[in-house]
């Protein structure tokens, strides 16, 4: 992944040369007829798809091996643009495009992702709004998983995500470097954690649109 978000990863992790070259020896034998007769594939939680060797080739030979699939991809979303979506032959192929926000204003944005533009997300997620209402793809989804540095952007990420005709998906950080405790102000001894009661009652989680996890919902309960 070109990007480091804070509660995700303190440094860049990139494949070496040599297991890069083992998956990609492994997409004819291995990887394709798993994916031959299948619908849709899920393509995320292992880096950033418009940035990867192997997905680049894998997509375009499973398309050719199977005309009918289609992707469900999770991105960044600052290099899933018109250009790279064609570039992979991923037009009228994606099934669900979730893309990784954590924010509503770019300040916010830059505390917590690092190596990205705010802004150019924001131009590629109106491209793939166009994309869901001329139904090229099924749906769009947005996420903000919840921290100190975002909390009170809430209110305003789900009105971000009704612009964009796109699901809200709301999530509580999962804890995978003690550093990041600091952060968690889901955490009722966390000094923020009154203050994000608050925010949470100003939200309406029974739109249709907005999606969280229990965790969440069950604080305002």
């Amino acid at each position: 992944c070109n990007c480091m978000c804070f509660m995700c990863r303190d440094e860049k992790i990139n494949f070496s040369e040599e297991k890069t070259n083992r998956l990609l020896s492994k997409i004819d034998d291995v990887f394709l007829p798993m994916v031959q007769n299948a619908e849709i594939v899920d393509v995320n939680g292992s880096g950033e798809v418009f940035l990867s060797k192997f997905y680049k080739i894998f997509i375009k030979k499973a398309i050719e091996v199977n005309p009918k699939i289609k992707f469900d991809i999770m991105t960044n979303g600052l290099f899933c643009n018109e250009k790279n979506i064609l570039k992979y032959s991923l037009k009228g192929k994606m099934n669900v495009v979730t893309v990784s926000v954590h924010a509503s204003t770019a300040a916010t944005y830059d505390k917590i992702v690092k190596y990205s533009n705010f802004n150019m997300v924001l131009d590629n997620i109106a491209y793939l709004s166009d994309l869901k209402k001329n139904n090229e793809i099924l749906d769009l989804a947005l996420t903000f998983v919840l921290s100190s540095y975002n909390y009170k952007e809430l209110p305003e990420f789900i009105e971000l995500a009704k612009k964009y005709n796109a699901f809200a998906n709301i999530w509580a950080m999962r804890l995978n470097m003690d550093i990041l405790e600091q952060f968690d102000v889901m955490n009722k001894n966390h000094p923020e954690h009154k203050n994000l009661l608050k925010v949470l009652k100003k939200c309406n989680f029974n739109l249709p649109f907005v999606r969280a996890n229990k965790e969440i919902t069950n604080l305002i309960q």
